[in-house]
């Protein structure tokens, strides 16, 4: 099989010929575009897709006799869309004109239905005769376009369907063929209005458009009262588009009392998918079969796209994944849980803001049965080995890990079950001292050093966490005071903060690094030390509504709404029994 590749300089090009039935179709005789890649294997690859993509529209251009290359029962719905918004217009500037009358208009009546009748018949001709030979050009050749009448109206109504048809091409023609099997009874329609006959102008309305509405007349009133014009009809504005949706959405979450960078990049992502999958259709036209497509097409789209696949339009991805069964691509979980269910927000907008009356997106759900995400603790070995890491036998001071934040956030972490980013968030401030004892206060959101508010899970998250006296043995306190003493306001001033996240790098400078030195599979991750100080708390005792609160978790008991919670002194109890079977005599702070 041929892989219809060809090497121009460094980059590789597709390159088929058309064949011969289809080239004054298409206009070329050579299908060819660059791969953008100067690697041959992929550049192989890339060609089948390219390969598939042309066979398949070359059979559909035969099945349709060579002569469309368009929906035509579409095409007829936005022509004759078009026609009607133009018979209210026309209605509109009668009842105006009416009511402020022309003094010359009686004068100009008889010249006016001459020219109307002159040019139905011209209309009729050109539609007899694509090429009609009565057309004159001046000194300039004739364009290669039949009924050149139908040229300004086929373009506004491109622009207003937001087709994506260009002049030179079949799809054109046919376009304007169409429109003026319209145009005929359009213009007849006016000249019945012109002549003031009403019931001949609504037989035809009806018959030819199945409308009545807006056939107002131009014929003055038997009698000479002045008569109030009919009141304007209010046309309804135009849907916004997808994205102008979106753009709402995100001005709107923004205003909220805590916005996430991460949510609105998330959503600017998935959406523009959809968008770059459909087109940035008006809200209104997006329908159920829209979103189930692009469902269908998300579980081929591929889950870690190299450079090469990520600069390629989004359709040709799909395709690639489609062709090439080994390239992974978003899982199930995936699809769902975040380009189904952001896309599902932004439609959920326009309802809730009159723009359309159902959520197209609303009835696809995840029938999969909902998997617990498969993250396991560290346990007691796990523990033992991660102490053995240089980062804390040997004074190694990682510039991934945030340098000493690499010593510590893993202890912390620990050490208080907290979440990762509660605790590379820490400001000097948080570490605070009640009645003897040391604690982290979660309860208040201060600014951090980057002028960002620190930002909590919920309001279960705003909590005190007692010190364990391990880490005080181990140092910590020592470390607050350094940085008191430093002038520095973040506990660990070396994080880089990356779209809202303080520990957005670290989590994956402790991913490579974990699983460099002990070899840990990926369904341990940082969150296992969460795991395990939950473990650790059952293992030694500790009463279940402590744990919960010491780790920032909600319940689903009524009660524990009421009244203040724990005393500093019950959770420090609670604290001090949590312990590890673990040596932490090799460690070097």
């Amino acid at each position: 099989m041929p892989n219809y590749i060809v090497l121009r300089g460094s980059t590789y090009y597709y390159q088929r010929a058309i064949p011969e039935d289809l080239q004054h179709v298409l206009g070329k005789k050579v299908s060819r575009i660059s791969l953008q890649t100067g690697n041959k294997r992929f550049a192989k690859r890339l060609a089948k897709v390219h390969a598939t993509h042309d066979t398949e529209t070359w059979t559909e251009l035969r099945q349709n006799n060579h002569s469309e290359t368009i929906d035509t029962d579409l095409v007829r719905k936005h022509c004759l869309t078009f026609i009607n918004k133009r018979l209210k217009e026309d209605a509109q500037k009668r009842l105006e004109a009416y009511a402020n009358p022309d003094p010359r208009q009686i004068e100009r009546r008889a010249s006016d239905l001459a020219h109307q009748e002159h040019w139905i018949q011209e209309l009729r001709s050109s539609l007899a005769n694509p090429f009609y030979p009565g057309v004159d050009f001046g000194d300039s050749p004739a364009p290669p376009v039949p009924h050149v009448y139908m040229t300004d109206d086929a373009d506004k109504l491109i622009k207003e369907a937001r087709l994506n048809i260009k002049q030179d091409s079949p799809a054109y023609n046919l376009l304007c063929h169409i429109l003026l099997e319209y145009m005929v009874p359009f213009q007849q329609i006016i000249l019945e209005r012109m002549k003031g006959n009403a019931m001949a102008e609504q037989l035809l309305t009806t018959t030819l458009f199945g409308t009545t509405a807006n056939t107002a007349t131009a014929a003055a009133p038997k009698n000479e009262e002045k008569q109030l014009p009919t009141p304007k009809e209010e046309e309804t504005p135009p849907a916004p588009t997808i994205s102008e949706i979106m753009e709402m959405w995100i001005r709107e979450y923004n205003t909220s009392p805590d916005p996430r960078e991460r949510t609105v990049d998330e959503t600017r992502t998935y959406v523009q998918r959809f968008i770059d999958f459909h087109g940035d259709m008006p809200v209104d036209t997006v329908k159920p079969s829209h979103v189930r497509e692009y469902k269908d097409s998300m579980l081929f789209f591929p889950a870690r796209p190299t450079k090469e696949l990520r600069e390629m339009p989004l359709h040709d991805q799909i395709e690639f994944c489609k062709c090439n069964p080994d390239v992974r691509t978003l899982s199930n979980t995936t699809v769902f849980n975040k380009c189904l269910s952001t896309v599902k927000t932004i439609f959920q907008h326009a309802v809730e803001n009159s723009y359309i009356e159902n959520n197209p997106a609303v009835t696809f759900r995840n029938k999969r049965k909902h998997k617990k995400k498969d993250q396991r603790p560290y346990n007691t070995e796990d523990l033992q080995q991660i102490l053995s890491f240089p980062v804390f036998t040997e004074k190694e001071r990682p510039k991934g890990g945030g340098y000493e934040a690499a010593y510590w956030i893993p202890l912390i972490a620990m050490f208080t079950g907290a979440r990762l980013e509660e605790i590379g968030q820490l400001l000097v401030s948080n570490i605070n001292v009640e009645d003897g004892i040391h604690f982290f206060d979660l309860r208040i959101t201060e600014v951090k050093a980057s002028g960002e508010l620190q930002k909590l899970k919920n309001e279960s998250s705003k909590r005190r966490v007692p010190i364990h006296s391990k880490l005080i043995e181990l140092g910590l306190l020592k470390y607050v005071e350094e940085r008191q003493e430093a002038g520095d306001k973040q506990l660990f001033p070396h994080l880089q903060e990356y779209k809202g996240r303080m520990t957005h790098h670290f989590s994956k400078w402790w991913g490579r690094y974990a699983r460099k030195h002990a070899d840990f599979d990926r369904t341990k991750t940082f969150h296992s030390f969460r795991h395990a100080f939950k473990d650790a708390c059952r293992e030694c005792g500790v009463n279940i509504a402590h744990a919960h609160r010491l780790q920032g978790h909600t319940t689903s008991l009524e009660g524990d709404d009421y009244g203040d919670g724990f005393s500093l002194r019950v959770l420090s109890e609670a604290m001090e029994k949590v312990s590890y079977p673990l040596d932490f005599s090799g460690l070097q702070p």
